[in-house]
């Protein structure tokens, strides 16, 4: 199989679990031969609908199994053609969900080896197992499959002989049932399928030591931060013999040899916590430039640069890059006009008048910036130092006295520079960038940091006296939180609570943890996140004073969220201002440690650079219609799109994702996140969570397969009530949606009427779900009217190809909808078979006619007239009409009349008295509603029919 190249890699994010780099050459093999097949991307479309896994995929069940006895290879003892024969058999293990056409068969008719040979070889297993064909092999293989449920037994296919059933096929058989029974243990704390599991791994280890499940929890989920602490933590016990297996959303279980002592709990937090504390100190060193901003105000460097222990060098290096792209100089000669104005005012027009303007050399204006970016620089951190920096600075660049005054009557900040670097070309001295670049480098150099070591460049994190105060309150989070199942847990979150409640004024604005609170500033959270959101439970206003600084009383954070958010902000590879909504992903079940690691190694190398991912729906669901596959195919964005993590070590089990979304108003882009949402969530077999809260409100286990914060109540009749989805309520919304396979439902519908229409149709169509099905074709039919604009065949056309996925998004939005709208449906198609309607005239009001003839009378109906007198009477009028309007030479006869009987009967006893159970009342206030749906029927049934006319006379093709 030829390689899959980056560039197409580019094209689809589900590279994310395909690309093969994987340490081991045989898991390279695997993924680039079975992995990439079209055959085994389409397991994605096997969706389990019950059990443990529900809403997971057979596309990751089947991975996880392989990777779980990747990571086992060791303990297990595995050769290189135990692990070809186990990774051949598990992706044919389920081959009765595999042959979804045949759902009907029984497991031990599919598992024959005639069909697995064939699936073979459709997934590539010659090519990543040339051998699997050796009878031996292939006995080993077919038996695997067929008793790793455990329910057949020997001798269920002839072609096994005694040597395939030896004890070495035993011992695989044990290591294949232990990992498909392990994906259904749904959480780190569960222990039923994980008992089963281990004793089965215990059995198939032969003369090894026995091993027990140990596993490291942290109940609360604070994203990225969350995320650096298990991973640190699976660092640190690994490093004590741990085996990590299946990693959870709150936590990780690993196996552990029965013999060895568990280490002290204590020791592993600070441990951990050290390493974390490093970690984090390595991210803000690796990424200072995201607290050196430019703004109105001109480019500043927060103090947080300065604790990092960034030599100045790399600080002057990225304020440069800042003024290369810099366009203040407009900006600049605004204030110096205005400094001008004033100078004359006060001098006069008759003294000395300077030049004003900056020169047109572009060198200067950069010069300009630079100074001012440098006083800027000292004024804020280093003003007790230099009370008054600009003479330092005119000192520095040989700027001549005479014009010293005459720089200082400028704003200091915004107009200064300029002038200054104005007058040094003047004068003519040292005006380039790279010169004065040089001087003020050894000026900070020497001045400012001589006596002053790094105090980080990214260290073990372990030297506790040199921490902060944030990394200590970080490592006290660590140690009071992070659980172990061999020890004691730590404090209960309930008296964390209950100190809340007794001392509200010294806990967090935001998480309430009880921890000495520091002052929330914007620099050291992401630029979405607003300190002034959040309230510390204090009066508002700005008089009051605390403490005995007397100073203005500002938000308290705790050391926790300030480093988390500190860590979101570092982590964002882009500078969005407003993402709309946070998608949170956790496993169904678990993930393992290699799909981990191939995650990071992608990240790496292609998400963590510039830009966001669009998601290109459209081309999606075209791919889904003529491959039946989810892909998830994208472009590179600037602004819109789904943003990942900067850090690949901040990727864990859970992974957090930003979405930014345009649309024509909030409901349009909730909708567009929405699709996202479940598109990832298909494609990745994972759940998902959609949320505006960067963090997690619900943990994995507290909802169903998807869950959508925030309902927009514009699409409730689209989405329901009810925000938390089951895995069968997520299949439903992809019907709804797309149809089976892409082939229906609401967004092929929005692609054949949509192109030009307004929003607010978009949204009435979208607002007739929560009504009733007739609510929907009325606005079908308006929609088709606008767009048809009276041309009746246009009108026919576009019904013609609209009608298939109405009627799929009507039988999955309504339960027996498609039985309510078949009966308007027949009466439709009678009145074309018949050719009820005025003879050559195809009109709207002639195709409505015989309906609204009916309707008329009933609101005439008298009190004392029965239906049955009605009915008769309109068979009449309806054939009379018929009779008027028909063509000299073809009037209606008796047949005619038979089929006007027919329709008339077909409206009274299904209708009337089936569906509306007599109720004439209930039936008329439907009367537009039913018409329209009636026009759409008939001009579907009049399209089909000359459809087949124009197919008949076709001339044959010559083949």
């Amino acid at each position: 199989m030829a390689k899959q190249t980056r560039a197409s890699l580019e094209e689809d994010l589900t590279f994310l679990f395909e690309n093969p780099n994987a340490e081991d050459d045989l898991l390279k093999r695997y993924l680039q031969c079975v992995v990439w097949t079209d055959r085994f991307r389409g397991f994605r479309s096997i969706v389990h609908d019950s059990g443990p896994k529900a809403g997971g995929n057979l596309w990751g069940h089947i991975l996880n199994g392989v990777f779980v006895m990747e990571s086992l290879k060791k303990l297990l003892g595995l050769t290189l053609e135990d692990r070809k024969i186990l990774f051949a058999a598990y992706t044919l293990h389920d081959i009765n969900k595999i042959l979804q056409d045949r759902r009907g068969e029984s497991f031990g008719r599919l598992a024959i080896s005639e069909n697995l040979e064939e699936m073979a070889a459709q997934l590539g297993i010659p090519d990543f197992f040339p051998e699997y064909r050796n009878e031996r092999n292939w006995a080993r293989i077919t038996g695997l499959v067929q008793r790793h449920s455990g329910q057949l037994g020997y001798g269920t296919d002839s072609l096994f002989s005694g040597a395939a059933l030896d004890d070495r096929f035993k011992r695989l058989l044990r290591i294949v049932q232990a990992v498909d029974k392990l994906d259904n243990s749904s959480s780190v704390e569960e222990r039923r399928f994980k008992d089963e599991v281990l004793e089965r791994i215990n059995a198939s280890l032969q003369e090894r030591e026995p091993l027990r499940w140990i596993h490291h929890r942290l109940p609360e989920n604070r994203g990225l931060l969350t995320n650096v602490i298990h991973n640190r933590t699976v660092e640190v016990l690994e490093a004590r013999g741990a085996t990590p297996v299946l990693f959870y959303g709150d936590g990780v279980a690993y196996l552990w040899p029965c013999s060895k002592e568990f280490p002290d709990a204590e020791e592993l937090g600070r441990e951990v916590a050290g390493k974390c504390v490093g970690f984090l100190r390595t991210c803000q060193v690796k990424n200072f430039t995201a607290y050196v901003k430019k703004g109105p105000q001109g480019i500043k460097v927060d103090g947080a640069v300065l604790e990092m222990g960034v030599p100045f060098g790399e600080i002057w290096t990225t304020i440069r890059a800042l003024v290369a792209k810099s366009k203040s100089i407009d900006l600049a000669q605004k204030y110096i006009d205005e400094a001008a104005t004033k100078y004359r005012a006060i001098y006069g027009e008759n003294g000395q008048v300077p030049e004003w303007s900056i020169p047109e050399r572009d060198e200067v204006g950069r010069t300009g910036e630079l100074l001012r970016s440098y006083y800027i620089f000292l004024k804020k951190h280093f003003s007790k130092q230099f009370k008054a920096p600009w003479p330092i600075l005119y000192d520095l660049v040989e700027l001549p006295r005479e014009d010293w005054e005459l720089c200082d009557f400028f704003d200091p900040n915004y107009a200064r520079g300029y002038l200054v670097a104005g007058a040094l070309a003047r004068a003519g001295k040292e005006v380039s960038p790279d010169g004065i670049s040089r001087k003020i480098v050894h000026h900070a150099e020497s001045q400012l940091f001589s006596k002053k070591q790094p105090l980080n460049r990214g260290d073990s994190g372990t030297g506790e006296s040199e921490w902060s105060g944030d990394e200590k309150g970080l490592a006290k989070y660590v140690e009071s939180r992070l659980q172990f199942s061999f020890a004691p847990p730590p404090g209960a979150f309930g008296e964390v609570v209950e100190r809340y409640r007794t001392a509200p004024f010294s806990s967090c604005c935001f998480c309430a943890a009880d921890e000495e609170t520091g002052a929330w500033t914007a620099g050291d959270s992401p630029p979405w996140i607003k300190p002034q959101k959040f309230s510390n439970r204090r009066p508002g206003g700005g008089k009051e004073r605390s403490g005995s600084d007397r100073n203005p009383v500002v938000k308290g954070i705790c050391p926790i969220c300030k480093l988390q958010y500190k860590l979101e902000k570092l982590s964002d590879p882009v500078s969005v201002e407003t993402p709309t909504h946070y998608l949170h992903l956790f496993p169904v079940t678990y993930v393992t440690r290699t799909q981990l690691q191939i995650l990071r190694q992608e990240q790496a190398q292609l998400l963590g650079r510039e830009g966001t991912f669009f998601l290109q729906m459209t081309k999606a669901l075209e791919i889904l219609r003529e491959t039946g596959q989810y892909r998830l195919p994208f472009k590179v964005g600037k602004k819109f799109g789904l943003v990942t993590p900067r850090f690949s070590e901040t990727i864990g089990a859970y992974l957090p994702l930003s979405l930014h979304e345009a649309g024509d108003n909030d409901t349009m882009r909730y909708l567009a996140l929405v699709l996202d949402t479940l598109l990832i969530q298909r494609v990745l077999g994972l759940k998902a969570l959609l949320t505006e809260q960067p963090l997690p409100p619900l943990g994995p286990g507290e909802f169903g397969l998807v869950y959508l914060d925030g309902i927009s109540p514009l699409l409730r009749g689209l989405l329901g009530d009810d925000p938390d989805f089951s895995a069968e309520r997520v299949a439903n919304l992809w019907l709804r949606l797309a149809g089976e396979n892409g082939t229906g439902g609401l967004l092929r519908v929005a692609g054949i009427l949509w192109k030009k229409g307004k929003l607010e149709e978009k949204l009435l169509l979208i607002r007739s779900l929560a009504d009733s099905p007739w609510r929907l074709f009325w606005e079908i039919d308006r929609l088709v009217e606008r767009k048809a604009e009276k041309n009746e065949a246009k009108a026919r056309n576009l019904i013609g190809e609209v009608m298939p996925h109405v009627r799929t998004l009507v039988d999955a939005v309504w339960k027996g909808g498609g039985k309510r709208v078949s009966i308007i449906q027949d009466l439709a198609n009678k009145a074309w078979e018949g050719r009820i309607l005025p003879q050559g005239s195809y009109s709207r009001n002639a195709l409505q006619r015989p309906l609204q003839m009916i309707f008329n009378e009933l609101e005439r109906k008298s009190p004392h007239a029965t239906l049955a007198d009605l009915r008769a009477a309109l068979v009449e009028k309806i054939f009379n009409h018929l009779e008027r309007t028909a063509n000299e030479g073809y009037k209606p006869g008796r047949t005619k009349f038979g089929k006007v009987r027919e329709y008339v009967e077909a409206f009274f006893r299904d209708l009337l008295e089936g569906q509306y159970k007599g109720s004439l009342a209930h039936l008329l206030k439907d009367r537009k509603l039913i018409v329209a749906a009636y026009t759409c029927f008939l001009r579907e049934a009049m399209d089909l029919s000359f459809q087949k006319k124009r197919d008949t006379a076709a001339p044959a093709v010559n083949g």
